[in-house]
């Protein structure tokens, strides 16, 4: 999206999550753009799948979000925890990440 490559929103420097299990599904095939992929630091690579497959890993893996050099990438990303939250808690917890 235009607006996410003028806001350098095109990939995320190496990190660890804060869940117990950590899911990416890339919602777009990887013919739609160009770069991106997960790098697992542990692996020393990016891994680009297809669309619809998923990555599961412990979100305690040191893994990031490859630059995006064209087109754009989609992916749904999903944490798992084990933390029961208040009703919209979780809405407060994205507010105070982001």
């Amino acid at each position: 999206m235009q607006g996410h490559a003028a806001a350098q929103l095109t990939h995320q420097p190496t990190h660890r999550d804060g869940a117990l299990v950590s899911v990416i599904v890339p919602l777009n095939p990887p013919s739609e753009y160009a770069g991106g992929g997960t790098h697992i630091e542990a692996l020393g690579e990016a891994l680009v799948l297809p669309q619809g497959h998923a990555l599961l890993h412990p979100s305690s893996l040191r893994h990031a979000a490859q630059r995006i050099t064209a087109g754009e990438r989609w992916v749904l990303v999903v944490f798992l925890g084990h933390q029961r939250m208040r009703f919209a808690e979780h809405g407060r917890r994205f507010k105070a990440r982001s």
